[in-house]
């Protein structure tokens, strides 16, 4: 949904994801496709460069 969009198509958007499971399995692989499994250590590392500069 465009950010645009969403107060008018979230509510009906929602509703026909909760019963269509390919979307759903759609949507899980794009979010897994987005997911940073090392963000914290990435995220502590870099602070620790700031904090040793």
């Amino acid at each position: 949904i465009r950010e645009s969009e969403a107060e008018q198509n979230f509510k009906s958007v929602l509703s026909g994801l909760l019963t269509d499971t390919i979307m759903q399995q759609r949507l899980s692989e794009n979010i897994k496709k987005l997911a940073k499994p090392n963000a914290t250590k990435d995220i502590v590392a870099e602070i620790e460069k700031l904090l040793n500069s």
